[in-house]
Parts: C-alpha cells; structure tokens; sequence
C-alpha cells in the first residue's frame, strides 16, 4: 500500500504568544516553508519537500518553544486553502 508523502506537518500545545514569525524562525532551518497557518493552540506548516517536513518532525518533537514543550508530528491531510 502505498502512501503520499506529506508535505505538511501539525505542531500542537502551542503557546498562545507563538507568533508565525517564531515558528519560521524554529522551522525555516529544515527546509523551504511554503505556508504556516496558527491557530488557536496549533498550527500547520507546509515544506516544499517531504525530506524537510519528516526532518522538522524528527528534530522539534517535544522540543521547548516559548517555554512549552510542544507535539510536532505529520498532517493528517490539510488544505491550507
């Protein structure tokens, strides 16, 4: 069975100061950003390549970002539009 590779990932528990200028800046060091959407909690982040989508999970999985620890793992399929 194959599977499409995701391009997008989801970042849960959220620091409600988390701006998308602090997630470009965390995240922009694995690759290519295409979009970030914030909500309230959450967020969304979308790498032109799969390689720098699966690289941010494995390196920001429970790292702390303004002081929470945060949940990095793949999308289920999103639609930023």
């Amino acid at each position: 069975m194959s599977k499409e590779k995701n391009l997008q990932i989801f970042i849960a528990k959220l620091n409600p100061r988390v701006r998308e200028k602090d997630l470009e800046y965390s995240f922009s060091k694995y690759g290519n950003i295409k979009h970030i959407l914030i909500k309230s909690g959450y967020a969304f982040i979308e790498y032109d390549n799969y390689k720098d989508a699966e690289r941010s999970v494995r390196h920001m999985d429970g790292k702390i970002l303004e002081g929470q620890k945060i949940v990095v793992e793949h999308a289920s399929k999103f639609n930023f539009y």
